[in-house]
Order: structure tokens, then C-alpha cells, then sequence
């Protein structure tokens, strides 16, 4: 069973959590950066200087800007003039709304969406199957969002309407991952499934108040978190000799992609669990399953 996702990384133990990984003896264990209500104790390890680290707002609820069903990548069209007085003044909103053609019969927002009057008659929230964000959407290819999971610092990006890569937004970080929204989420990792990855929220509970949905920064806040997990000894023992071969390969292509000075330091780190995705580090897309809250995470 994976580790739990916690709110803060000092959160103490307890009888209900399992107990800390046992680490290689040559692995440090940096702080990380990452505040989300979802994520875990895992640390992330020193930044890469090719990579610019981003300010991760504090998490906010919203209602989703998204349309489900969606057609095509038209939902990346910016909202319309006459509809912006019905925006919430909230800055866990996403700038974008979906083309209303693309919106299906299924789509359910709430009241404050400017799409509130678009849902058909009949539909509920608890009848539909889980849907990805069209950001994070593999279903019909590769996702908008890109992400190359191998960089030592987070750095999500997706292709702006000049043709020009751009860091996600906090408004697009904070929008929920799912619809309908979700408080736990069983991610399954193509080329690992030994290694499952659940987010779920283990914060504090207030009465009266609903749980925060996990959002786009949630997944891949934790995904990145979860892949940069160091290998143990006996996780390394375990593993048949050509799988040992390929894994040493990739571990050794992804420390020759930093700068000569500190590709010393980098395979100090040892070898991480995105090794294992055999330098298929680039993300592709969550694929949900048929049933349940579970989706599949795709690289290539």
C-alpha cells in the first residue's frame, strides 16, 4: 500500500500510517517545496538549474472550468466577454472556460459556472463515470499539459495559442483534476504497477465543511513526488538481471543530461523509481479506468 499523502512533511507518526521507507544509506533527503493537502512526506530532491521552480498558491475550492465530453482542444479558447460577470472573483478559477459546442449532455456543473444552464435535464454528478481534466486527458492522445518527470524540479507546461511553452498557471494548478471531483485518487503507473500511488486527503477535518477536491497541481505534485522516491536495496535486489541492465541505463541517460558539474551529485542521489520508466519520462496522459476512482498514468 503506498504512503498516504499528509498535509505537512513533518506530520508525526501514527498507528494508522505505515511506517517511514527505509532508504539507501547514500540518499539525502531534501525538503520539499510542494504545499498541497494531498501530498505525501517523500522529499524531493535538489533542483535542477535548467528548470525554473514555480509559487504554488494555497489550495482554494472552485468549481470546474471544464466541459466534459469534450470534442477537440477547443476548450483552450478564452472565455467570452458577456460571460465574465459571472465569474467568481476566486483564484483557484481557471481563466479558460470549454467551447459551449464541445460541452456534452453530461456535463454538470454547479450554479456559479457560467455553464450552469447547459445542463440537461436529469443528469447527476453520481450517475457519470469519472472524467480527467482536458489538461491531463490521454484518452485521445497526448494531454496538453507536458511534463518531463525525469527534471529534479517540478515544471508543468502546456503549449500557449502562439505556438510558445508556458508554465501552467495557479488558476489551472488549482483546478479540481476530475469531474466529478474526487477526494481520493488510485493512480496506477503504466511501466510500475508495483509501485501504486493513491491521493487521498489525510488533513484536518472541519465540521460542516466539505473536503477539498484534488486538483491539477495535486496529481502532479504527487506523480512527480512519487517517481523521484530513491530505490532501496532490496527493492534493487529483487529485480531480475536484464531489468537491472535497462534500469542502469536509464539511470545513467538521465544523470548525462545535467551539467558535467553536477553529474557527480546527481548519481549520488542513487536510483529513483523514474528509472524504472526505462527514459520514458515524458507525460502522455491519465487514462481513467472502466470502474472505480482509479486512472492510468501514460509516459513515452
Amino acid at each position: 500500500m503506498s504512503t498516504p499523502y499528509t498535509y505537512s512533511p513533518g506530520y508525526p507518526s501514527h498507528a494508522y500510517l505505515p511506517p517511514v521507507r527505509a532508504y539507501s544509506p547514500f540518499i539525502p533527503d531534501p525538503a520539499s517545496p510542494y504545499y498541497s493537502p494531498y501530498h505525501n512526506t517523500s522529499p524531493l530532491p535538489p533542483a535542477s538549474p535548467h528548470t525554473v521552480p514555480i509559487d504554488f498558491p494555497a489550495h482554494t475550492q472552485n468549481t470546474p472550468s471544464w466541459g466534459a465530453q469534450y470534442a477537440n482542444q477547443q476548450w483552450l479558447s478564452p472565455a467570452p466577454a458577456s460571460y465574465h460577470h459571472h465569474r467568481r472573483h476566486s483564484t483557484g478559477l481557471s481563466p479558460y472556460y470549454p467551447n459551449p459546442a464541445m460541452l456534452g449532455p453530461l456535463w454538470s456543473p454547479s450554479a456559479s459556472s457560467p455553464w450552469y444552464n447547459h445542463l440537461a435535464p436529469g443528469s447527476s454528478p453520481m450517475s457519470m463515470p469519472l472524467q480527467i481534466h482536458p489538461l491531463l486527458d490521454g484518452q485521445r492522445g497526448q494531454a496538453p499539459v507536458q511534463f518531463d518527470f525525469s527534471h529534479a524540479t517540478f515544471s508543468a507546461t502546456r503549449m500557449s495559442s502562439v505556438g510558445q511553452s508556458v508554465m501552467l498557471t495557479p488558476q489551472e494548478l488549482g483546478d479540481q483534476a476530475t469531474w466529478p471531483f474526487t477526494t481520493r485518487l488510485h493512480v496506477v503507473i503504466e511501466s510500475m504497477p508495483q509501485w501504486p500511488l493513491v491521493i487521498e486527503y489525510t488533513g484536518p477535518r472541519v465540521e460542516g465543511q466539505a473536503q477539498p477536491p484534488i486538483t491539477i497541481g495535486d496529481v502532479l505534485g504527487a506523480v512527480h513526488r512519487h517517481l523521484h522516491t530513491q530505490v532501496t536495496q532490496t527493492e534493487w535486489n529483487s529485480l531480475h538481471a536484464q531489468d537491472r541492465t535497462e534500469i542502469t541505463l536509464a539511470f545513467q541517460k538521465r544523470c548525462s543530461r545535467y551539467p558535467a558539474n553536477i553529474v557527480y551529485a546527481v548519481r549520488c542521489q542513487g536510483v529513483k523509481r523514474v528509472d524504472f520508466l526505462r527514459g520514458h519520462w515524458l507525460f502522455r496522459g491519465l487514462v481513467p479506468f472502466v470502474n472505480g476512482d482509479a486512472v492510468k498514468l501514460l509516459t513515452y
